[in-house]
């Protein structure tokens, strides 16, 4: 692990840095062009490709050159349901086949953990070579949270598409026990797949909640945030900052609620303001965003430039990771990109104040 000198890991502990890190969500990817030229040089299906930690690694590493402060691993937040039987290819979003009604029964009904260990070695040699390349970089770990994971599997793919919310709220209103046994099992091994993440090297782990816009502000507080509780508490031990992700596209996330979650630092959706959050949280938690994706790749660049700058004041260089409201988006420039991360490094407290 790296020491707690480096300023991403000082920032996410809450200290006051002398400029904001930056990482970005899906930063190893479809935006760059690099990724696509390894993408077709491994000549293999994207689910193949997490498994290979010589690939995994090699973009993993890819945005080191940009001049991020942390590299998030290249991987699936799907990746650890393989070992429980369920396995999507992507095409180009995740497909699965099969997860009927009775595969869900027995599912629930003979949970089990997997050893990651023995299950998805590949982790371990993925982690291994990313630190033997980046000794100076830490390394951000991350999962998909139990209902997130769940909304994928009952929608065998993408659970924003209009069958996928259909399955998913059907099965909340007339098998409440059995999605009840699922959340319990996947809470399990979203915790264990973390755990086996900072075993490995993980300086940092994110918990992502992908699917916290297709519920209701009541069905968030009974069907999904009692289970991100869970598995932060489970890694309430581990010593490394444990970072809660929640999307929210159509509405403002209550920030108490955000906060009952329990983790350390929270990755704020581009609607919910840092300065409101801070004001409802305290300024001493932890925050990381929250620079619209849209406008990054669709904006321009002036419009852009005044954004990071409200985001770099209202996040005031203390407990301020400076990271996006969601993912890149495909369609963003890649030229964009590395305007983005060389600007935000260049903005201080003195230089910032001058902008003003």
């Amino acid at each position: 692990m790296r020491h707690d000198s480096h300023i991403l890991l000082r920032a996410l502990k809450g200290e006051t840095t002398e400029r904001a890190p930056i990482w970005l969500m899906r930063q190893a990817g479809r935006t760059d062009p690099a990724y696509l030229k390894l993408r077709e040089e491994a000549g293999m299906p994207l689910e193949r490709l997490f498994l290979s930690p010589e690939w995994a690694a090699r973009i993993t590493l890819l945005p080191a050159r940009l001049g991020v402060d942390g590299l998030v691993l290249f991987q699936d937040i799907l990746t650890p349901l393989i070992p429980l039987g369920i396995s999507f290819r992507f095409d180009p979003g995740p497909v699965a086949h099969d997860l009927n009604p009775e595969f869900l029964m027995r599912l629930a009904q003979n949970p089990f953990v997997p050893d990651f260990a023995d299950d998805l070695p590949h982790l371990e040699a993925l982690i291994r070579l990313v630190r033997q390349h980046a000794p100076d970089l830490p390394i951000i770990g991350f999962a998909g949270a139990p209902f997130t994971l769940l909304a994928f599997i009952v929608a065998e793919g993408s659970p924003w598409s209009e069958n996928g919310k259909k399955a998913l709220h059907e099965l909340l209103a007339t098998s409440p026990d059995l999605a009840r046994s699922l959340l319990t099992l996947l809470t399990d091994v979203s915790a264990a797949w973390l755990e086996w993440q900072i075993a490995c090297g993980a300086d940092t782990v994110q918990l992502f909640e992908s699917a916290a816009s297709l519920v209701s502000p009541e069905q968030y507080r009974s069907w999904v945030l009692p289970y991100q509780q869970q598995v932060l508490e489970q890694l309430c031990h581990k010593k490394v900052p444990r970072i809660l992700f929640a999307h929210f596209s159509d509405r403002v996330p209550d920030a108490a609620e955000l906060l009952t979650a329990g983790a350390d630092v929270y990755s704020l959706p581009s609607c919910l303001s840092i300065r409101e959050f801070r004001y409802r949280a305290g300024c001493s938690v932890p925050v990381q965003g929250n620079l619209d994706n849209i406008l990054l790749a669709r904006g321009a660049w002036n419009a852009v430039e005044e954004a990071i700058l409200r985001c770099l004041e209202e996040g005031n260089f203390t407990g301020h990771t400076f990271n996006l409201g969601h993912g890149l988006l495909k369609e963003t420039p890649p030229d964009r990109v590395v305007q983005l991360i060389r600007f935000v490094r260049n903005i201080t407290p003195n230089r910032l104040g001058n902008k003003q």
